[in-house]
């Protein structure tokens, strides 16, 4: 009988000793981070002389933005309010940079966007859609 209760009490002393290791990996597993997406749809135009203008169709406290990027090292920040840089974006829900190259147009996604990086090629005029996925039409 002793014998019994020996080993009754060893066994549940072994169960609970598995059910707080396996608690504790639970506990202290590293979740993936997934992005919080924003919904936006904007329309990119190009031009020959290096304006670029932006159509919101969705998403955005603005309708339409337009600025030259003549210079291939110029880099703008957009957000849901318009240009902006990447350190005022705090309160907006997405933000992303815009950089005119000689291959086309490239965008990094900063904040709102299941994308970090887009590239598209483009000589002349251009229109390419972009939403919180990435191109679109």
């Amino acid at each position: 009988m002793k014998n019994l209760k020996k080993k009754s009490s060893i066994l549940s002393i072994v169960i609970l000793a598995f059910l707080l290791i396996i608690t504790s990996f639970n506990l202290f597993a590293q979740k993936e981070k997934v992005p919080e997406l924003s919904k936006f749809l904007i329309l990119i135009e190009t031009t020959d002389n290096g304006t670029i203008k932006l159509t919101c169709k969705d998403g955005c406290a603005w309708k339409e933005l337009s600025f030259n990027m003549m210079n291939n090292d110029s880099i703008q920040a957009i957000d849901q309010y318009g240009m902006t840089t990447k350190n005022e974006s705090d309160n907006s829900s997405f933000i992303f940079t815009i950089q005119h190259t000689k291959q086309g147009i490239k965008l990094e996604g900063i904040k709102g966007t299941s994308w970090t990086k887009l590239n598209f090629s483009c000589n002349g005029n251009c229109y390419q859609a972009i939403d919180q996925n990435g191109m679109t039409e």
